[in-house]
């Protein structure tokens, strides 16, 4: 499905006028406390968890969505960024194993986000780019990638750059290029991990080069932070390399407070592009066996293969607290 620009104004009365109900009643209770959060919103209000009456046996109620959806469409950015959080938490509701799963699954939520979320050029698109890409998968995005790219023309922001490296629409690659050669310098590292997200070869190369620079020199900030570029790249061939690093002795320390084993970023880098898959999320791993099953699932779904034992086991530990001058 390619979205163009140009029909958001028609996608948009469509889906909002669409019979987005499943309640049956005339009074539309659900839609009236839709109206109540927007116009918390706009007092300048922020919700509050836990959120009722808007989902409900993990199913989200149309209509509500198709209010929220329409302000999302024409409010100002403050009460959009608000909606666009709200949005996101009703998604998560509608996980059947929420509060355990944080990922945007109905795709009426992304559809939501994406369409109206773009149908403004305003700070509020900074919010939406970064939920989208952060909370959902690329099979989810992708649908949308016209959508993106379409509003990179309108505003080229280091995160609607890296929802269209995750979203992938490599049918847009000529036009993210000339888009990239006249992007502001702010944004060149956004820009190269698009460009590689999309099949520049070269600059994927480059982006793996930093990972064997910081690797061969033992600086564990810099490598986590190419891991990291690697993760919003996204392509198989760079989160190979990024499993490769799942054995690395580095360390990072976290001001001056924890000392944090770099291996904990190339799992943030592949659970990026696995969002779901809790055997490489961070917070699973409590002991050598889950190391292993994160490696298990490196070599079952990117063919990585591992060679000897494990190194010892480390996550984590608080850094050492320096003794008093003398």
């Amino acid at each position: 499905m390619k979205v163009g620009f140009l029909l958001l104004p028609f996608l948009l009365a469509v889906f909002m006028s669409s019979g987005y109900s499943y309640a049956e009643d005339e009074g539309g209770e659900v839609s009236k406390i839709a109206d109540e959060y927007i116009e918390m919103f706009r007092r300048g209000e922020d919700f509050s968890r836990p959120i009722k009456g808007l989902v409900v046996d993990c199913v989200i109620d149309k209509r509500a969505l198709a209010v929220l959806t329409k302000e999302l469409s024409f409010g100002n950015s403050d009460v959009r960024e608000k909606i666009v959080g709200l949005l996101v938490e009703i998604g998560f509701m509608a996980n059947k194993d929420y509060p355990k799963d944080f990922v945007l699954r109905d795709p009426s939520i992304v559809k939501a986000i994406s369409l109206a979320g773009f149908s403004k050029k305003d700070s509020a698109t900074t919010d939406v780019a970064r939920e989208l890409r952060m909370n959902s998968t690329h099979d989810a995005l992708k649908a949308y990638g016209d959508v993106y790219v379409e509003a990179l023309k309108k505003s080229s922001k280091s995160e609607i750059w890296l929802l269209v490296a995750k979203a992938k629409p490599y049918q847009a690659k000529v036009v993210v290029d000339e888009l990239a050669s006249k992007s502001d310098p702010e944004v060149e590292t956004e820009v190269k991990i698009a460009q590689a997200a999309l099949g520049s070869s070269r600059l994927e190369d480059e982006f793996i080069g930093l990972a064997k620079v910081a690797a061969d020199n033992s600086d564990g900030k810099a490598l986590a932070e190419a891991l990291k570029f690697l993760g919003w790249i996204g392509t198989r061939r760079s989160l190979q390399t990024v499993a490769t690093y799942l054995r690395t002795p580095l360390t990072v320390n976290i001001g001056g407070v924890n000392i944090r084993s770099v291996r904990m970023d190339a799992l943030e880098a592949l659970y990026y592009n696995y969002l779901g898959q809790r055997v490489v999320h961070p917070n699973s791993i409590h002991s050598q066996e889950d190391y292993a099953s994160a490696e298990r699932f490196c070599k079952e779904n990117l063919g990585v293969v591992f060679e000897g034992p494990l190194p010892p086991y480390f996550k984590n530990q608080p850094s050492p607290i320096p003794l008093p001058a003398r």
